[in-house]
């Protein structure tokens, strides 16, 4: 089981449990995704905002070496990387993030891991969806002061609340 948020057309979900790296690849697979392939900065700081919702622990990505190369579980090889200094340093083929300052490392072991689907995952799979919620700061040209347990219905899981200066009371 998962959960995670949406990101660019992906859903990006954080393992409830800790594996090697190989057994996680197979994991993200068995339910239609992959290991997270982390290809931009933008992409790179979505996923380090997903992990802000884990456990404090590092994370598996999708990124190996094989003959040499640094790739990822498709096949492509890693452009863009977050590399710590001084990484890879050859203590493994398989990559982690860092939970403390998101960088990555070549890692051998067991931890949680973060898989990547191109379509929402079912709700067997993916089955808390966490979302922010902003709250606006009027409406209908009213400024909202006060905040009901209304403006949460159909948000059974929240992962952040952003509340304008002027309410005063929830």
């Amino acid at each position: 089981l998962f959960y995670g948020l949406e990101y660019n057309g992906h859903y990006y979900g954080l393992s409830q449990n800790r594996l090697s790296w190989e057994d996680a690849r197979v994991s993200c697979e068995d339910v239609g995704g992959k290991l997270v392939s982390i290809n931009t900065a933008d992409e790179q700081a979505f996923v380090e905002k997903l992990l802000g919702l884990a456990p404090s622990e590092n994370h598996w990505i999708g990124a190996y070496k094989a003959d040499g190369l640094w790739q990822w579980v498709d096949g492509e090889v890693v452009g863009y990387n977050n590399w710590d200094p001084g990484e890879p340093n050859g203590n493994a083929d398989t990559a982690q993030i860092y939970y403390s300052n998101f960088r990555w490392d070549d890692a051998p072991g067991t931890m949680y891991y973060i898989c990547e689907w191109t379509e929402k995952p079912t709700e067997d799979v993916f089955v808390i969806s966490l979302q922010d919620i902003e709250i606006p700061s009027e409406i209908n040209d009213i400024p909202v002061t006060a905040i009901a347990d209304s403006a949460f219905k159909n948000n059974k899981y929240i992962s952040s609340v952003v509340v304008p200066d002027g309410v005063t009371t929830i």
